[in-house]
C-alpha cells in the first residue's frame, strides 16, 4: 500500500454514485458504500462505512454494512486498513483484499466465500470524531482546482486498452469544445 498519498488525492469514495472514484454497479450496494482516506495526523489510511454525500454534506452509513477482516465497522468510526485486509461489502457479499498498490487492490474484487459474517441491524449514522467529520466534509466538497487536477491525472494515467485511448481523446475534444463555447 502506498503509505503517503499525493497531496492531490487523499480520499476515495466507492459506491453507485457517478462522482465516486470507485464505481460499484450493484443495486445492493449504497450510493457511497465506503470512503477510504489518509489521516495525516495518524499517518495511515482509514476506511469509513458510508461517506459524506456531496449534495447534502451529511454523513450516511451504507445500507448493508461493511466488514474488515470479518468484523463489522460501526457507523461513523473509521478504522485503519493495511495490505492484506479483507473488506466485505454488504449484499451480495462482495469482498476486496487490500493490496500493496491500487492495481493489486482493484484486481482483488471477488464474491464472498462461505464463512463470512452474516448481516445484522443497520447502524446509526453518526461520526463521533468532530475533526474527522469536518475533514470528510471538506474532502466531499469539489473545488475547481481539485476537479481540474483529477481530470489531468485521469488524462495522464496510462490507458489499458485502445478503446480507453479513444475515450480519453473524445473526452479531451469534448471538454475543449465546451471551453471554447464558454469563453467565446
Amino acid at each position: 500500500m502506498e503509505l503517503e498519498p499525493s497531496i492531490k488525492k487523499r480520499s476515495f469514495s466507492a459506491g453507485r454514485l457517478k462522482s465516486c472514484e470507485i464505481q460499484l454497479v450493484n443495486e445492493a450496494l449504497s450510493r457511497i458504500h465506503f470512503t477510504i482516506f489518509f489521516n495525516f495526523d495518524l499517518r495511515q489510511w482509514l476506511i469509513l462505512d458510508g461517506g459524506v454525500y456531496p449534495d447534502t454534506k451529511e454523513y450516511q452509513p451504507s445500507s448493508n454494512g461493511l466488514w474488515i477482516n470479518g468484523n463489522r465497522l460501526r457507523a461513523g468510526n473509521p478504522e485503519p486498513i493495511t495490505p492484506s485486509d479483507k473488506i466485505c461489502l454488504g449484499l451480495p457479499k462482495t469482498r476486496i483484499i487490500v493490496g500493496q498498490n491500487r492495481h493489486d487492490t482493484i484486481n482483488s474484487f471477488a464474491w464472498e466465500q462461505p464463512g463470512w459474517p452474516e448481516f445484522s441491524a443497520k447502524p446509526t449514522p453518526r461520526i463521533e470524531d468532530a475533526a474527522i467529520q469536518e475533514q470528510l466534509q471538506q474532502l466531499a466538497t469539489p473545488t475547481p482546482v481539485g476537479v481540474a487536477s483529477d481530470f489531468l491525472d485521469w488524462i495522464q494515467a496510462r490507458a489499458e486498452s485502445p478503446a480507453e485511448v479513444l475515450w480519453k481523446l473524445f473526452v479531451v475534444l469534448l471538454v475543449g469544445a465546451v471551453v471554447l463555447l464558454i469563453f467565446k
